[in-house]
């Protein structure tokens, strides 16, 4: 049996409505201006965050590249074993945290098939790749999918 939003949720829809506008609500200025001997409520400000040149943190940064690969995408940390899954077009990576050296690299590109049934659609080359869009850490698995030429796909056994 399937059940509507409204069902799966506890609030009333009129509760809801009200708890979702609370945010708009509480940033908004007074429509009626008077003087109160208490100090303004909290407004929204936007914070400035202290921006740091490159070169001040490059003691502490490690880097990683690889020649021919691009658009690095997805991240994920395995902190169990202390690494970095990386999802890149048509790879991925699995990286030491202590150092980001290498571990394993895996080639996830499309099959001639898929690709060329991509650009008979009048798609580009570059958009005929497979872009990783997720990876997850369940346990000691790795579940990822790539958008493999637009059929997107998420290989068994990753």
């Amino acid at each position: 049996m399937a059940m509507s939003l409204w069902e799966v949720v506890s609030l009333p829809p009129v509760g809801l409505l009200l708890l979702l506008c609370l945010p708009l609500c509480l940033c908004q200025q007074p429509l009626v201006n008077f003087e109160s001997p208490f100090p303004p409520l909290l407004e929204c400000t936007r914070k400035v965050h202290p921006i740091v040149p490159y070169k001040a943190l490059s003691p502490w940064m490690s880097g990683f590249s690889r020649p021919g690969v691009k658009d690095f995408s997805q991240l994920t940390l395995d902190l169990t074993r202390n690494q970095l899954i990386v999802g890149a077009r048509n790879h991925l990576f699995r990286l030491s945290l202590s150092n980001a050296s290498l571990l394993q690299a895996v080639e996830w590109g499309p099959d001639e098939d898929t690709k060329r049934s991509c650009q008979s659609k009048g798609k580009t080359e570059d958009e005929c790749q497979n872009y990783i869009r997720v990876l997850l850490i369940t346990g000691r698995r790795i579940f990822t999918c790539g958008t493999n030429a637009f059929t997107p796909s998420a290989p068994p056994g990753r």
